[in-house]
């Protein structure tokens, strides 16, 4: 979930200032692929702690790094941050490739994340959930006019960076991406292929000589959360 008043820049400012968990501490060897397991939600504290183990696996010397993905979304701002983190580490260097899996669900904000992948496979019973931002509001919270048109605001730039993001990726018409996001689409391994949001359907995630670290989630705080902007799966 997103808290109105937390920003991209707390994702990029500590990404190597938490702690890993896993086999993280050994130094992978040349070409060693490295898989990051990450089943949960998508909050600011999971993708800091995401980008911290990625960071660290690429100054050791990876280049070959897939990130094993399961998550029913969350923190859509952190899931821009996380994106934008991923991006600036293949544009700095070349040589660093970093690949997504979906091995569960990929939905709502996490699907943004998948996104960032420079390829992106699917396991085979896997699928898509593609839908818009929306406010949780807590009871009891006044909503003034104005805090309601900024926080309308807000969420329709959220939609819109997110189509933006998914049209690039899918080369799908912008049209096409607006209805999903505006609806709800949910796509299997074959129709995500076939959206070329995914290259290839594969049924494994992990080559053999893989070393597969696992990123540690923990709950979120949910004490006083004031107005959040969220994209997060339900059942409906």
């Amino acid at each position: 979930m997103l808290r109105v008043n937390r920003c991209l820049v707390a994702i990029l400012l500590t990404l190597i200032c938490l702690p890993l968990v896993g086999q993280e501490s050994a130094a992978p060897t040349p070409n060693q692929p490295i898989v990051v397991l990450f089943i949960g939600q998508i909050t600011g504290e999971s993708m800091q702690r995401l980008m911290s183990l990625v960071t660290v696996q690429v100054a050791k010397g990876a280049d070959d790094i897939t990130i094993a993905l399961s998550s029913g979304g969350g923190d859509t701002g952190a899931a821009f941050g996380a994106y934008n983190a991923i991006k600036a580490l293949e544009n700095q260097n070349s040589r660093i490739k970093v690949k997504t899996v979906n091995i569960g669900s990929v939905a709502s904000a996490a699907v943004i994340l998948f996104c960032a992948g420079n390829e992106r496979y699917s396991l085979p019973n896997a699928n898509f959930l593609i839908h818009g931002n929306g406010m949780d509001v807590p009871p009891g919270t006044r909503l003034e006019a104005a805090t309601l048109k900024n926080s309308l605001d807000f969420v329709t730039s959220m939609n819109d960076q997110t189509i933006l993001i998914i049209a690039s990726t899918t080369k799908k018409k912008k049209a096409e991406i607006e209805a999903a996001v505006g609806g709800q689409v949910v796509l299997s391994p074959t129709e995500a292929k076939n959206w070329n949001l995914i290259q290839d359907i594969r049924p494994t995630f992990a080559p053999s000589n893989a070393t597969v670290l696992t990123v540690s989630i923990q709950q979120p705080e949910v004490s006083n959360p004031g107005v959040q902007v969220t994209s997060i799966s339900q059942t409906r």
